[in-house]
């Protein structure tokens, strides 16, 4: 495991010249990703038992709290907790005065992680496309389809492109490095790209880029990191 970070000038402290450290391609999980994942490393496992166990985990957990009790695993702590003033011993709970807040704090598996992460310096370079999220419009299914035909969304950060440069632009790869560029585009803004996705992509896997020169002369390139299932729609 390896972390990937740059140095920026830390605008915050001032009157000595310090940096502090962001950290790159940074991916966002969602539960679906995780399942794939799982099922990549352990592939004796069936998708349909990891999402059942997950689900049933997840609601024992909320039962529990919603009980009262103390969630206690490896993973993490959890528990309910009152927040507001009660205005003497015979006061009740009130939803206009009270509120009820869920506390977490990692567990002894999570607070491992720092011990076994290595880092790993690079420049810091210039801002280029980070496309993070990739969501089918068609399906509602985020980081994983792509309904050929249908619209979709990508959010991020730095996504804007020029739409009259042929050379910037949406770009899904194919295994075969075919590139499809994306011909309709209805926003394109600084974290939001809204579109419809190429109708001659054939069944298979893509990685989707985001090409920009972001006002400079060079060309720079955004990769999303979920690998996308492109396919027909479905009646």
């Amino acid at each position: 495991m390896a972390i990937t970070y740059a140095l920026y000038p830390n605008p915050v402290i001032t009157g000595k010249e310090t940096f502090r450290a962001l950290i790159k391609n940074r991916r966002k999980y969602n539960l679906e990703d995780i399942e794939r994942n799982m099922i990549q490393r352990h592939s004796g496992i069936s998708p349909g038992a990891i999402q059942a166990v997950l689900a049933l985990f997840m609601e024992e957990v909320e039962n529990v709290l919603a009980e009262g009790g103390v969630v206690s695993t490896p993973l993490f702590h959890a528990q309910c907790s009152i927040k507001g003033n009660f205005d003497g011993p015979a006061d009740i709970f009130s939803n206009q005065r009270h509120t009820i807040n869920v506390k977490i704090r990692p567990g002894s598996q999570l607070k491992e992680v720092p011990k076994k992460v290595h880092t790993h310096k690079v420049s810091p370079g210039h801002p280029g496309p980070e496309p993070e999220q990739f969501t089918d419009a068609s399906s509602g299914i985020v980081n994983g389809k792509a309904t050929t035909g249908g619209p979709a969304i990508i959010g991020g950060r730095y996504l804007q492109f020029d739409a009259d440069a042929r050379d910037e632009g949406i770009f899904f790869i194919g295994e075969d490095n075919h590139s499809y560029q994306v011909e309709t585009l209805y926003r394109n803004s600084f974290s939001q790209l809204l579109f419809l996705i190429p109708e001659a992509l054939t069944a298979g896997e893509y990685r989707i880029e985001v090409r920009s020169r972001m006002k400079t002369r060079s060309l720079r390139t955004g990769v999303l990191g979920s690998v996308i299932i492109a396919g027909e729609p479905t009646s």
